[in-house]
């Protein structure tokens, strides 16, 4: 599964199970590798058992695309002892390289690329009634947008491009030129500012980059 900090954040939940009932005093911590960090675990109880629960909760920014890991000392702090004659236990724990099964995804959608991937019928000019399509790729499958149109340059003036599609990581927009539209050195696509939320409820507001066609 993939866990994520939308809407009601997600927990990851691990459990360090000794030989004996151990008995823990203080607050020891499980570090948990979240892609490049480690993220301390907090103890949630066991203490008088043989497992111990640690959780963490998901924040925004977290990613780890193949699947949490950890050490072999990822158990510190706290003071763990065996219940039964008080000696330290060994909180030494099987190394964890990858959990294909345990990812995470924190992190919305981030913008890759603009292109205008129409063609004008003639004479690389497009004639009204003609349709200029511009394509918002982003790094990773869009599940959603709140953009509804994309800001065209029309020799200073402006133009919306209407959303047409959804796609995997694209966005698709669709202008129809219409009788006095001009644009004699080719058009422009400004800067625009467009809300994309992935399949995990990553949700972001991201600029595009400009984009000219002018020769």
């Amino acid at each position: 599964m993939t866990y994520a900090p939308a809407g009601t954040p997600d927990v990851i939940e691990v459990e360090v199970t000794f030989e004996a009932a151990v008995s823990v005093t203080g607050n020891p911590v499980f570090d948990l590798r979240v892609g490049t960090r480690l993220r301390p675990m907090s103890y949630q109880g066991g203490s008088g058992t043989t497992t111990l629960t640690f959780e963490y909760t998901v924040q925004s920014g977290d990613l780890d695309e193949d699947g949490v890991s950890h050490s072999a000392n990822a158990v510190r702090g706290g003071r763990i002892t065996d219940l039964g004659d008080g000696s330290v236990a060994d909180r030494t724990v099987q190394v964890l390289a990858r959990a294909d099964g345990h990812k995470v995804d924190g992190v919305a959608p981030r913008f890759a690329s603009v292109q205008v991937t129409s063609t004008p019928e003639s004479a690389g000019t497009y004639k009204a009634g003609e349709s200029i399509v511009v394509a918002v790729r982003f790094d990773e499958t869009v599940q959603s947008s709140t953009a509804t149109t994309l800001s065209l340059d029309f020799d200073g003036s402006s133009r919306d491009a209407a959303r047409t599609g959804i796609a995997d990581d694209t966005l698709t927009f669709s202008y129809t030129v219409v009788v006095d539209d001009l644009d004699a050195d080719g058009i422009r696509v400004p800067v625009n500012r467009l809300e994309v939320t992935d399949s995990f409820g990553n949700a972001a507001t991201r600029a595009t980059a400009a984009l000219s066609t002018r020769q």
